[in-house]
């Protein structure tokens, strides 16, 4: 079973970041699809996220 009110809180997070340009509209694809496989919800390692972020805070990602 998905989370599906994370889910729904995921997206309206991700819809108000393109809104107020926070994010650019191509990070944020595919969000209104009915159903995520149940490897798609889930928490990511420390190593993972921290490369991510730094990725992502230095433009690069």
């Amino acid at each position: 079973m998905m989370p599906a009110g994370a889910i729904a809180c995921a997206r309206f997070v991700a819809y108000s970041l393109v809104a107020e340009q926070v994010v650019p509209a191509h990070w944020a694809v595919d969000l209104d699809r009915a159903h995520f496989p149940p490897d798609a919800v889930t928490w990511l390692d420390d190593a993972t996220h921290h490369e991510l972020t730094q990725a992502r805070t230095l433009g690069t990602g």
